[in-house]
Order: structure tokens, then sequence, then C-alpha cells
């Protein structure tokens, strides 16, 4: 069942859980300030589908399987439907942060046609450790990146934060752990160090055999 409490937040339940299950509503539930989360707004591609909860700051990808080629159009009433034969797996979840946004002298615009995110809002979030499995660390929205490389080692790979681009530099963790961060354009890894991460990603670990997707 679900992990969530006042003091602690993981989301690794959502990997074994449908989300035609009852069991995956009520995580979502404990997130929420309402018993019942949201429904999410459906991204569908052939071989994707996201579900974004904008008011958790949280995007769940779906992988198909058994031959399913999702539509642009599919409906949250057909993502239930699909996932519950087992067409439709979780394979990763996106967490955003916010206090990492960096500031500008131009006042923010928001977007009147694209819905933003709100913060998380269960933090900590204890994401896994890479090669320790009972040593989960402890995030926040203030943890830098020095602070996790710290607990985590050098990440397997790493990459971002091209002068030009809004993408920020990102680390990847044994392709399980991914996190962008608060740093990019010229000296965007010297400055790395100390900056906060904007996006978590928790990926599922390839079944032996398969091998990890590149990207």
């Amino acid at each position: 069942m679900a992990q969530a409490t006042a003091q602690e937040t993981s989301l690794a339940p959502l990997f074994a859980l449908s989300p035609a299950s009852p069991d995956f509503t009520a995580f979502l539930g404990t997130l929420s300030s309402s018993s019942r989360p949201p429904e999410p707004e459906v991204k569908a591609y052939p071989d994707i589908v996201y579900l974004n909860y904008y008011s958790l700051g949280l995007s769940i990808s779906l992988e198909p399987r058994e031959g399913f080629k999702p539509g642009r159009d599919l409906q949250w009433e057909q993502v239930y439907g699909e996932a519950g034969k087992g067409r439709l797996e979780v394979t990763c979840v996106d967490v955003y942060n916010h206090t990492a946004v960096e500031k500008s002298d131009k006042p923010a615009r928001p977007s009147k046609t694209a819905p933003t995110y709100s913060p998380f809002p269960s933090f900590p979030l204890l994401i896994p450790h890479p090669s320790k499995s009972d040593s989960p660390f402890s995030l926040t929205p203030a943890t830098t990146g020095s602070e996790l490389v710290s607990a985590f080692g050098e990440p397997t790979r790493k990459g971002g934060g091209a002068s030009g681009t809004s993408l920020g530099v990102w680390t990847e963790w044994e392709g399980k752990v991914m996190l962008e961060w608060a740093s990019s354009g010229l000296g965007a890894w010297e400055k790395g160090g100390e900056s906060r991460w904007r996006v978590l990603s928790l990926l599922k670990s390839p079944v032996a055999g398969e091998g990890a997707k590149s990207g």
C-alpha cells in the first residue's frame, strides 16, 4: 500500500500500481488536499502517455504494452480501461520544484493557454540511493547539486546547461534517478553545485534482459 506520512513521502509504490487500481487513486489522494485526487490531463503519443497532475506538481509516464498504440485523442476513461487490461505501465514519475525558479528583471507572464504545475505538496521526499537500497536520500525543495553528489557519488550520466537554452544541467544515477538543476548558460556546471533542483525524475528499473531505453 502507499507509503506517505506527514514526515516523509516515497513515490516508489506508484511503480507497482496500475492507474486503474483503487490503491493508485488512494495514494494520490494522500498527496491532495482532498481525499480524492484531481483527474489528470492526458497527453498521449504512440510510445508514451503522460498523466499531468498540475495541482500536485506531478507527472506520471505510462508506456504501452502488448502492442497497444495510444492515439493522440486518448481520454482518461480510456487510460483507465487500458491500464486495467495491463496495457499501460508506470515507468517514470516527475516531480516539479518551484523554489528553483530563477528571478528575472522582467516579471513572469503566466501563459493564457498552458497549465502550470503547483509545488509538490509532500516534502521531504525519499528517493532511492543508486546502490544502497536501505539508504534513501531525503530530498527537500532546497537540496543542492553538491548535497546530492555527496550522498550518491558522481553521476553515471550528465548533460545539458548549454548556452542559449533554458535547459539546466542534468544528472542521472544508474538509470534510476535523474534531476535537472536550476543552472544553465555560461558557467552552468561551475554553478551547478550550489543550484537547487528543478525537476526530479524517478525511473523504473528495466526488467533484466530488456535493457534501458535511451532517451
